[in-house]
């Protein structure tokens, strides 16, 4: 086992054979759509390793410990490198995609610690949360502009909380962690109060000291405990999600999409809105710079009623819904 981990950290150059993965026949990969836009599929090394530790009934601390000293051994991408290797695996390059691969074993690492205790155990948690990094790069479009990990940390998220589902278990969340959610909360709510405005992610990492993933982190966990109605996550477009996503009252604190990076996936599609359609998003949501507005004071921004501004948003919504389905994307975590 430790020649073979070591074989495959180190990043032994030596082709290896890349062959077609059955991952609904690997246990606790599960199965994941084409890691890259080639016809071949690429085995998740860290995941082998972590998988046959568990077979092996040999999964311990020590592993955990050695696991977490291997992946430290990577950089951290910059923009560039993401833009450049984004591209390059997307063309088939094995070798480039390896390097987007590992470069975000990291955040991997920390956004599944934030999971514990949820009724799944660790290793677990790491093994999806490296299958949300494989389907990120096999989704990354470079040429949207916004960074692959951005990107990764709603597909990474997305695989931890479908496990936990699956589970059927209920979300425990640690004292600790309720009580830097409620100081957070009380820091927005503060802000918000004081700026007239939503605060940006940006300025709630300035007030708190906490960085901009600790922060998007524990609004996760807040958001994991709210009881969400099953048609927001469907395929289908029902009104319960018009409803949530149309709601004048839908100001509060958790909602900190303004200045966040969220807002920059948002601004990159909006371009395909008819430009009515655009303003209206900009208005309701607070995009490019606009304050968020209700129905009413958009229409009379806009030179229309509100029913048209209600008519218009939903038809907005359901095309940048149809446009974010195709890039992989869930539009109610973009507006949550």
């Amino acid at each position: 086992m430790k020649n073979k981990t070591q074989e495959l950290v180190n990043g032994n150059e030596e082709e290896q054979d890349v062959q077609e993965c059955d991952l609904k026949n690997k246990g606790v990969l599960g199965s994941v759509q084409e890691v890259t836009n080639n016809q071949t599929e690429v085995v998740d090394e860290f995941t082998e390793i972590l998988k046959n530790s568990r077979n092996e009934n040999t999964f311990n601390e020590n592993i955990l410990y050695r696991y977490y000293s291997e992946v430290g051994q990577y950089p951290l991408l910059t923009a560039e490198e993401e833009q450049k290797y984004g591209l390059a695996a997307r063309e088939g390059d094995l070798q480039a995609w390896r390097y987007l691969f590992k470069g975000n074993l990291r955040l991997v690492i920390m956004i599944a610690q934030r999971y514990q205790n949820q009724g799944i155990e660790l290793h677990d948690l790491i093994s999806e949360g490296n299958l949300g990094v494989m389907h990120a790069i096999s989704k990354f479009e470079p040429e949207k502009g916004f960074r692959f990990s951005t990107y990764a940390v709603w597909w990474i998220r997305h695989y931890l909380s479908n496990v936990i589902m699956n589970e059927g278990r209920t979300i425990r969340i640690p004292i600790h962690v309720n009580k830097a959610i409620s100081r957070l909360l009380t820091v927005i709510k503060e802000l918000s109060q004081t700026l007239n405005r939503e605060p940006t992610i940006n300025e709630i990492s300035d007030k708190t000291g906490q960085s901009i993933y600790e922060i998007m982190d524990l609004m996760a966990y807040h958001e994991s405990t709210l009881s969400l109605d099953a048609t927001i996550r469907s395929d289908q477009e029902g009104s319960d999600f018009y409803h949530l996503v149309s709601d004048d009252n839908a100001d509060d604190a958790t909602e900190i999409l303004i200045g966040s990076e969220k807002l920059v996936i948002l601004q990159s599609f909006l371009h395909h809105l008819e430009p009515q359609a655009r303003r209206v998003i900009e208005y309701r949501f607070g995009v490019n710079g606009q304050s968020r507005q209700t129905l009413e004071k958009t229409g009379e921004l806009l030179g229309i009623t509100k029913d048209q501004v209600r008519y218009s948003q939903m038809k907005a919504l359901a095309r940048l819904k149809e446009i974010f389905d195709e890039n992989g994307i869930e539009l109610c975590d973009i507006l949550s």
